[in-house]
């Protein structure tokens, strides 16, 4: 019987497991009816809006790499005293050591999550899971950047790693569309383009009108990735002319904001809330911008679709997918975004049409439509 067939018969009990380098935890993480993974608490459990939607959609087991090592308990002594034994094994023998794989053999569907560190294990992984469990559907995605991704990319055992990773998958899910070709040009597996499941019908709740905005402007991104620097540029321009628009910063380690102090703009910075919180804040902001360019998938970008919020930037897939209309090319857009922030000042009617297109958007991406959209893929 084919892979197919057998993956057929089984799709009413589908039994999804997401393995990743590590959790919040560092233990299994299950959800319940209770407590979704948007529910959770991002620094101790799993993040609300990353792959831990995808455990929650499909009511899966999101499992760290190290439970696959040993079954106990990482922060144990018992565990920690058996990986020190492993680890000296692991250097006699030039290979990771898995004592508790077979774990693995009661699920059909396995989405392997790779890192920019985690390439070369993750592609030794999965040829081992296949070989005890050849019958189960499996499934790749990225969840650094993939601007960070292909930096790693040019030491050539980077490159080899994940090339290796991505064709023993069966689909390689990708949250980029503009990187579909691209992926596509060197894999030999199938790569299917997947937005990011969102929990749309919690984060909705938030959502506010154009009236009830606040005349603040958001710059967003920490200003360590690439052109970040650019939303201040634009925020002071805008700010000259709107002089009553705040601009705020969130307070990220090492943040630099000499382009709004030389400039003696009227900003603040705020601080870093959990993913429920901010919500609530980005719903209040006028409009935000983030000029990061190095193709994230845009989670904050997302946030923004569902309260209402306006987005100006560059490539995140959710800044191309929810706000077309707000996305430029590159930094040498920056007149153009400030034209656009302009644009939604001064016409509510382009404005609301924005904040429609990007809620309508996004309500595709909901857990339900989602996971039928994902077995279609199947």
């Amino acid at each position: 019987m084919s892979k197919n067939k057998i993956f057929q018969k089984s799709i009413e009990k589908m039994r999804f497991a997401c393995i990743e380098y590590s959790t919040k935890t560092g233990r299994i993480w299950r959800p319940t009816p209770e407590k979704p993974n948007y529910l959770c608490d991002p620094e101790t459990e799993i993040d609300p809006t990353s792959f831990g939607c995808w455990t929650s959609a499909l009511s899966g087991e999101h499992i760290p790499v190290n439970f696959l090592r040993r079954h106990q308990n990482p922060h144990t002594l018992s565990y920690k005293l058996g990986r020190k034994l492993d680890l000296s094994l692991e250097k006699i023998q030039k290979k990771p050591i898995y004592r508790n794989l077979d774990y693995l053999k009661k699920f059909n569907l396995i989405l392997f999550l790779v890192h920019s560190f985690s390439m070369p294990l993750m592609a030794d992984l999965i040829r081992k899971t296949k070989k005890i469990n050849p019958d189960a559907i499996y499934l790749g995605s990225i969840v650094s950047p993939l601007g960070t991704l292909r930096e790693v990319w040019k030491k050539e055992n980077e490159f080899r790693a994940f090339k290796t990773f991505a064709n023993n998958c069966d689909i390689f899910i990708n949250v980029n569309r503009d990187a579909q070709d691209y992926l596509q040009s060197f894999l030999h597996t199938k790569v299917a383009y997947f937005p990011q499941f969102y929990p749309f019908e919690y984060a909705d709740r938030f959502f506010k009108k154009r009236e009830k905005k606040e005349k603040i402007i958001l710059v967003a991104g920490e200003t360590e990735r690439t052109d970040n620097l650019a939303g201040q540029f634009a925020a002071v321009q805008i700010q000259k002319k709107y002089p009553e628009f705040l601009i705020q910063v969130i307070d990220y380690p090492h943040s630099n904001i000499a382009p709004l102090k030389t400039a003696h703009a009227r900003f603040e910075i705020i601080p870093f809330l959990k993913w429920q919180e901010n919500l609530k804040r980005l719903a209040c902001f006028f409009l935000v911008i983030n000029t990061d360019q190095t193709w994230t998938l845009g989670r904050l970008q997302a946030d923004c679709a569902a309260v209402g919020t306006p987005s100006i930037g560059i490539n995140a897939n959710n800044q191309l997918e929810f706000f077309p209309e707000l996305s430029i090319p590159d930094i040498a857009g920056t007149g153009q975004g400030i034209e656009l922030a302009e644009k939604l000042i001064s016409d509510s009617t382009f404005y609301q049409n924005i904040q429609q297109l990007a809620s309508q958007k996004l309500s595709e991406n909901n857990y339900a439509k989602s996971k039928e959209k994902l077995l279609k893929i199947l």
